[in-house]
């Protein structure tokens, strides 16, 4: 039934990439869909197939032909969620599957075996680790959120502290009200919670300003970004704990949101586990599934991978 050919995806809360590569290693095709969070959105496995068909089809195979498959997916949190999309891919791919929570998965993006912890800040956050003997340990839902909608949502609700006298004043006030066309901090508000307000609302979207302005020494932005680093740190710090890591460990940094030029969040991140050596993510997630995927079958394809990869344009986030 299979024919050869390897697969990997990551699906988050924004986006699902799906690679397929021959057996050297050249990536032949790509796909790419909406949210797959099976917590997240309705459609999640049509978007889901949806990603896998487009890329084998531009690989020129059927998705029988995939011989291997890794999934990174956000929303791969519970027994029941592995179990539903585990059955549901082996209806797709021909071959052998392998789901893992997408935080996992981005462990093999700045390591060559997989091992160690990660730290994933994109439009969510979390930390998961791997032990050397290939023990995982991730919890879908951390105590506390965290993630680019955590981070704007904490700037938002400053901003609406500072109008109404009971925070301090900020500069993410001039930059929400800039970010969301509104005229003031009233107007901002009730664009924010009106009934069928839409997508371009979501706090994620304001993320990056309260970087900027935490990078320039506002205080209130300041607090906030420090604030999420200590608690991703500390999630990380439990998986130290439970996977019994001693000494130094690879502590690889994922998501969009450390790609911000400011070390603010890796620094405070890093205070809660200060024996992690940082790694900074060397491919995107879906290309460190794929990578897995030719692990499972014994193959050294990280050149021929890192060699054939699409343009950036394909993993950007919108």
């Amino acid at each position: 039934m299979s024919g050869g050919y390897v697969l990997g995806c990551d699906g988050g809360n924004t986006k699902t990439i799906a690679l397929v590569a021959r057996p050297d290693g050249t990536i032949a095709g790509w796909g790419r869909a909406g949210s797959s969070d099976v917590h997240d959105n309705s459609a999640a496995l049509d978007e889901l197939r949806s990603a896998v068909t487009d890329a084998c089809a531009m690989a020129g195979c059927a998705s029988a032909d995939v011989e291997q498959a890794v999934f990174g997916l956000a929303g791969a949190d519970w027994p029941e969620d592995f179990a539903l999309l585990d059955e549901t891919m082996r209806a797709v791919v021909g071959g052998g599957v392998t789901i893992l929570n997408d935080a996992v998965n981005a462990i093999r993006c700045g390591t060559p075996d997989g091992v160690g912890l990660v730290v994933s800040c994109g439009t969510g956050g979390t930390a998961a680790g791997m032990g050397a003997d290939g023990t995982i340990y991730h919890r879908g839902f951390w105590p506390e959120p965290s993630g680019a909608r955590e981070i704007g949502r904490l700037g938002l609700s400053a901003v609406q502290r500072a109008h109404l006298g009971i925070g301090l004043p900020t500069a993410l006030t001039e930059r929400a009200l800039t970010r969301y066309g509104a005229a003031d901090a009233d107007v901002l508000l009730h664009m924010l919670t009106q009934r069928g307000r839409d997508g371009v609302t979501d706090s994620r979207w304001f993320c990056p300003d309260v970087l900027d302005e935490a990078a320039a020494g506002d205080p209130v932005a300041m607090a906030i970004v420090r604030r999420e680093g200590k608690v991703l740190g500390e999630q990380a710090a439990v998986c130290v704990r439970e996977l019994g890591f001693a000494g130094s460990f690879p502590l690889v940094l994922v998501g969009g949101v450390f790609r911000h030029p400011s070390s603010l969040l890796r620094e405070a991140v890093q205070a809660e586990v200060p024996q992690g050596v940082p790694v900074e993510a060397a491919v995107e997630p879906a290309v460190g599934a794929l990578l897995r995927a030719f692990d499972a079958l014994g193959i050294s394809a990280d050149d021929a991978v890192r060699a054939s990869l699409p343009d950036d344009a394909v993993f950007a986030t919108s």
